[in-house]
């Protein structure tokens, strides 16, 4: 302690003493008295320099004595004992070495870890020093923008500033906290007097139902401007049943009955408002068929087409090379889709379609094929020919979709392809995030049709641009047959609702479902004759007299009957699927031989739905359901869709019904949309 604190006094106290001591005010002196040899000898020193001393001490027994010479005989220390670092030859497998492996010792190894490569403070500095030469140029040029403003005593000149980083950042901060935390939307819009700032209170457009009587035979909705096939949350449609399939709540697709009779009335209403098809017959003249044996058997009768029978691979020996019957299909744009009957004679029976995409003039090619996949679509790696393997050719793709399992049939298999819906999905799988913009007509070419193994084909097929009834007609058979012993169809995924505190286990029904089922098979009774549709129809009333803990879609609030999209307990009377449902009774009704029933249901949901109505109202906008009675938790708000939404059904149900109360608070909820608020008190 001594000896640093004299090498202190002489060497590092002189470099610490400043001239800001001498400023000081006088203080108190102190005398110590030192005695040496028995001689009194007397000196004075100043508080303050005592106090300087015992802390010059104090800092140098700490920084030197247990930082500074610790630190230097350790560096002695593993200098001698471990010594330099040993060179290697450059690995010329494996990973590469780190940065901080290319210094000599080990101490300049750790040093180098810690601080950093000379190549990242490199770039560091020079990054710093363009950036100050950057700022310097700015400031020339702005000073010269100045000096020859005022030289020519031009005011009307103006120079370009540019906007700081942070200022941006924290533009784009307050922008969302006005988006999340007010609702809403706002932005800039030309017109003929100029560009304006418009802010809107609502992210939806509220739209009205058409005035006057609803026809329940005629379109559903505006679902004529819905394409259900393309939607994020549709895998693919199943190209063996022709309906869409749902990973809304599961990883893997499933049949979701909301989404297959969305589906059902999107290419009814189509059907209904669009334009008719145009059809052209397939060339299957036998000069297209020469790799094939093909044998036509003419029918009896004239009028009925004959069927093509194809043999193109050898039943004996699978890895024979396939041959395809190869039909040359019309290069016309708007000719998207395909119709054809065939009955595949073995498992090793398939089709493809080669499509052209004309927007990055690729080939894609779609397989289907009887395999047993639960991804309904996949994207095939390997290649057709050892010569597209070598090219690498990336302008080729190749999807494969999944007809299931090979069931013999005697009878042909209806097949309907939308060209465009089944490429949108196989470019969804390309996509990262499985969001692809959708293609429309004209992005697409169709090429070609081919068949592998043996089949039977009915003749002719048909090129069109819409197959709207058709696919109609096909998801009017699945409802038919997939409907279940108890009248519904079930949802076969679990459902988790209110953060897993209300869960539905695979297998419920749902009121919305039912609904929409029955808006489809009014419409297919209406479009078919079919008989045996009103039996079905009349199964599906049954559900709504069965309640939500037996199996049903009823709850009871209050002493009223609730048709319960989400069937949970306690309830939890989402409203859009309640008004959904109605309106399928109200289709229902119009079938005679289910007037009286469907008509009784109806009324008594129009009355439930009249009591509980204003308990949706916030002044401010709607919500989406009543779980919060049955939860005690805080309500849940619809979105903005939504109520926009809700808004829609009133008044679909005030055209329906024509009752006032129901129109009045349409209108109340429309306003909200608009930035109209309820009174306070």
């Amino acid at each position: 302690m001594t000896v640093i604190s004299r090498l202190a006094s002489r060497v590092v106290l002189p470099f610490c003493r400043t001239n800001a001591l001498a400023k000081l005010r006088p203080q108190l002196v102190t005398t110590i008295c030192v005695r040496n040899g028995g001689h009194g000898h007397m000196f004075q020193k100043r508080q303050t320099q005592l106090y300087m001393n015992r802390l010059m001490d104090a800092v140098l027994f700490y920084y030197v004595g247990l930082a500074i010479l610790p630190c230097t005989l350790l560096y002695v220390f593993v200098y001698i004992y471990y010594g330099p670092c040993v060179l290697q030859e450059f690995p010329k497998e494996g990973p590469p070495p780190r940065y901080w492996q290319y210094e000599r010792t080990v101490l300049r190894q750790w040093g180098a870890w810690v601080l950093g490569s000379h190549e990242e403070w490199l770039e560091r500095n020079q990054s710093l020093i363009e950036a100050e030469s950057i700022v310097r140029r700015w400031n020339r040029v702005m000073e010269r923008v100045k000096h020859l403003q005022n030289e020519r005593w031009d005011y009307k000149g103006y120079y370009y500033k540019p906007v700081s980083a942070a200022w941006v950042d924290y533009a784009r901060y307050v922008n969302d906290r006005i988006h999340y935390q007010y609702e809403m939307q706002y932005g800039l819009s030309s017109r003929s007097t100029g560009e304006s700032f418009n802010v809107y209170t609502s992210s939806s457009k509220i739209r009205f139902p058409e005035t006057g009587a609803y026809d329940p035979f005629g379109p559903f909705d505006h679902f004529a401007t819905y394409n259900v096939g393309i939607r994020e949350r549709v895998r693919c449609v199943n190209p063996r049943n022709g309906v869409p399939m749902s990973v809304q709540w599961s990883e893997t697709p499933y049949f979701y009955p909301i989404q297959i009779a969305q589906y059902a009335l999107q290419h009814y209403s189509q059907n209904k408002t669009g334009e008719r098809p145009r059809t052209i017959s397939v060339d299957t003249l036998p000069s297209n068929l020469k790799t094939v044996e093909r044998t036509k058997v003419l029918p009896q009768s004239e009028n009925v087409h004959g069927i093509l029978r194809l043999e193109t691979s050898s039943e004996n020996d699978s890895h024979e090379p396939r041959q395809p019957a190869n039909f040359a299909l019309s290069q016309d744009v708007s000719l998207v889709c395909l119709l054809f009957s065939w009955k595949p004679k073995s498992e090793r029976s398939w089709y493809a379609i080669v499509i052209q995409d004309i927007v990055s003039n690729r080939t894609v090619t779609l397989k289907y094929k009887f395999v047993q996949d639960d991804r309904c679509i996949w994207q095939n790696f390997e290649y057709d020919t050892y010569a597209d393997e070598e090219k690498g050719d990336d302008g080729k793709l190749s999807f494969t979709y999944s007809l299931g399992n090979f069931a013999e049939s005697s009878h042909l298999l209806n097949i309907t392809i939308d060209a465009i819906v089944e490429t949108t999905k196989a470019f969804a799988l390309l996509a990262a995030n499985n969001r692809v913009d959708p293609l429309k007509s004209g992005d697409i070419r169709l090429v070609s049709l081919q068949f592998f193994g043996s089949a039977e084909i009915q003749l002719p097929i048909k090129q069109q641009s819409s197959a709207h009834y058709e696919i109609f007609l096909q998801t009017i058979e699945w409802f038919l047959q997939n409907q279940d012993s108890v009248g519904g169809w079930a949802v076969p995924v679990q459902r988790a609702i209110a953060e897993d505190r209300l869960l539905l286990k695979a297998g419920w029904h749902s009121a919305m479902a039912q609904g929409h089922a029955l808006s489809v098979l009014t419409r297919a009774f209406n479009l078919t004759g079919r008989s045996d549709i009103i039996q079905h129809c009349r199964r599906a009333l049954h559900l709504f007299r069965k309640n939500a803990t037996e199996g049903g879609i009823r709850n009871n609030l209050f002493g009223h009957y609730w048709y319960e999209e989400y069937p949970t307990t306690p309830g939890t009377y989402v409203l859009n699927g309640f008004l959904y449902s109605l309106i399928g009774l109200y289709d229902a009704s119009m079938i005679p031989e289910l007037k009286v029933e469907a008509t009784e249901l109806f009324n008594t949901g129009v009355n439930s739905l009249r009591t509980f109505l204003p308990l949706y109202d916030t002044g401010v906008g709607s919500v989406y359901d009543l779980r919060h009675l049955g939860l005690k938790s805080s309500p849940n708000i619809a979105r903005w869709d939504y109520h926009a939404l809700h808004v829609y059904l009133l008044k679909w149900l005030y055209n329906i019904t024509g009752d006032k109360f129901l129109n009045e608070v349409a209108d109340r909820w429309a306003g909200y949309a608009h930035g109209k608020r309820a009174k306070h008190n």
